[in-house]
């Protein structure tokens, strides 16, 4: 028996299987040459050069990090901490991983369970990603590596013996082999013989059939009193051979049909279920999106109103009059679209028709763009399904030339799935299947699928603008949940997705999932000449817009103004009369609503 020492058996790293058991502490471990554990440089496994020590302490062990980042003991960050038998060291989040024991023999031995558990820990590391068959191989060559090397003397004969056992079975077993490989040729053989026989004498008894209905044709042929008979004879079985290739010739055709009904209920069959897994795990971080623009004079410092008092609900009549200031409801456009979650701190990609409404439309609120007239965002939020609130949003960055926009959720829920976006080198195949997510027919398409007392009393409860009202109504009554739909893929190209799954206006923003549930576009637009196409862009523009850096504004809507340029004061009042009306809200506070976009 000896003073405990350390001993450190490598799982990773580019001493990986090794066994380390240095004489004398303190034990340093770096790539410097004076480490007593010396891991050569490696770009995928960093060690610094003096990365950590093991000090001893009255038969007790100590970890501490030499550098400035924590070591890792059993996953837990740690700058320094006591060790124990079997403990797991990782020198940094990508580092090596060594596992700790103590030894007390002067020559570095292991027993049988150390042995079987070090191997299985070393395959397992070093092959997450590999296959089953190759991670058995990997721990049964490990297990006579530590075997070999640090098994006890009397283990090593005992492993050497237990070797050489199975070398005799296996000899045992492929003489066997060999033996029965022999008896199979020779049973072939006989059956290849008894199967020549079988086809001589068939062709025997064919020949005699052949020679029996020649007979048989020649009496009949002698019967016969005139060419007629012999000519209605021939037609009849003429017409036997024709109605015996038919009926060949269909069940053929009735095979191919019924493989090819077989394959396409399986490919249905595979298709449902990729969609409700798709539908399971992604439709709660599909959301509905919901805009209302106001319109601001900046001269005037007035917004354009409704003519009338401000209380009461604004007039459904599109011709009702407009007029700049004033008391009246303001004339809101209202826009709506889906979108959904790309990341887990509350960042949504839709169209940017969507967040930015005025975007490649110049006819935008009836002109008045084009008047030199300021947006002001009076909503702008996310209803996500199953979640009772709306989320406010905050517009992030837009795609310089494609219809794609960012935005970030102002509180982002942890719980919410997050979608795959397609790489780069993701396939996507013409012909194959895809699927949307989103709310087509917007408000109306979710009124639609609820129960009509349901749908009524979400109406009923609308409070303020009625259209967003309506909105939280169906948020607070479970009424936001998304459409799936499926189709075709027919056309993609580095600028668009062309397919057929069907989807109408307020489904723009939405997600394209491929079989295997990865988003590979965003739902842009639809055809309105012809039914069977609708279009989409590529995911690659999103990722181009979620991975320029930092996500600041970088595309600006030009026609709209910060909360900051939008502070709106009420004109002064006259000399005799009090001011009757409190000042507008900011630009980015939630205001009255009124036309629908």
């Amino acid at each position: 028996m000896t003073a405990p020492r350390p001993m450190l058996f490598c799982l990773s790293g580019s001493l990986k299987g090794a066994t380390i058991s240095p004489r004398e502490t303190p034990v340093t471990i770096g790539t410097g040459s004076g480490c007593s554990v010396r891991f050569p440089p490696s770009e995928s496994r960093p060690v610094h050069a003096e990365h950590a020590v093991i000090e001893e302490t009255e038969g007790s062990f100590k970890i501490r990090s030499l550098s400035e980042e924590p070591i890792l003991v059993n996953e837990a960050p740690v700058m320094e901490a006591p060790l124990h038998q079997n403990d797991l060291i990782r020198l940094g989040e990508r580092g090596p991983v060594l596992r700790f024991r103590v030894s007390t023999t002067r020559r570095v031995t292991k027993t049988f369970h150390q042995m079987v558990s070090d191997s299985r820990s070393f395959a397992v590391e070093g092959g997450r990603q590999s296959t089953r068959v190759s991670r058995m191989t990997s721990f049964a060559r490990q297990l006579v590596k530590e075997a070999v090397a640090n098994g006890t003397r009397r283990f090593r004969v005992g492993f050497a013996i237990m070797g050489g056992l199975i070398l005799l079975l296996a000899a045992v077993l492929i003489r066997n082999t060999i033996e029965s490989e022999r008896s199979k040729d020779r049973l072939k053989d006989e059956a290849d013989r008894l199967q020549g026989r079988l086809d001589d004498e068939t062709g025997r008894m064919k020949t005699e059939n052949d020679q029996l209905r020649n007979r048989l044709e020649d009496a009949m042929l002698a019967e016969a009193k005139g060419r007629k008979d012999l000519e209605d004879l021939r037609e009849a079985l003429g017409e036997m051979v024709a109605r015996e290739q038919t009926r060949d010739s269909s069940l053929r055709d009735l095979a191919s049909r019924t493989k090819k009904a077989t394959d396409d209920i399986t490919a249905m069959r595979s298709m449902v279920t990729a969609a409700r897994r798709i539908h399971a795990d992604y439709h709660p971080g599909v959301c509905f999106v919901y805009v209302g623009i106001s319109f601001y004079n900046p001269r005037t410092k007035q917004f354009v109103r409704f003519k009338g008092a401000a209380s009461g609900r604004a007039s459904s009549d599109p011709k009702q009059p407009l007029t700049l200031g004033g008391t009246g409801r303001k004339f809101t456009e209202w826009v709506s679209g889906s979108g959904f979650l790309v990341s887990k701190d509350g960042l949504i990609i839709s169209n940017r028709h969507v967040i930015d409404p005025w975007f490649e439309d110049k006819n935008f609120g009836g002109g008045l763009l084009q008047r030199d007239y300021k947006t002001v965002r009076e909503a702008f939020i996310a209803c996500f399904p199953g979640r009772d609130e709306p989320v406010a949003l905050r517009r992030v960055a837009a795609h310089p030339t494609m219809d794609i926009a960012c935005a970030r959720l102002s509180k982002a829920d942890p719980t919410l799935p997050v979608m795959k976006l397609a790489s780069d080198d993701h396939r996507i195949t013409s012909g194959s299947t895809i699927l949307l997510l989103g709310y087509p027919e917007a408000v109306r398409g979710m009124l639609n699928k609820l129960e009509s007392k349901v749908a009524k009393a979400a109406i009923g409860e609308a409070k303020g603008d009625r259209r967003l009202g309506i909105v939280k109504a169906l948020a607070r009554r479970s009424g936001i949940r998304p459409t799936m739909t499926q189709g075709v893929l027919s056309d993609a190209n580095a600028e668009q997705l062309v397919y057929d799954a069907v989807t109408f206006a307020g489904g723009s923003g939405g997600p394209v999932f491929d079989e295997g549930g990865t988003v590979i576009g965003v739902n842009t637009a639809i055809s309105r000449q012809f039914t069977g196409a609708n279009y989409g862009l590529p995911i690659a523009f999103a990722r181009e817009v979620l991975e320029s850096g930092p996500l600041k504004k970088r595309v600006y809507a030009s026609p709209e103004i910060s909360s900051k340029d939008a502070v709106i004061k009420p004109p002064p009042p006259p000399p005799d009369k009090k001011p009757d009306k409190k000042p507008d809200k900011k630009p980015d506070d939630k205001q009255e609503s009124g036309k629908k976009n």
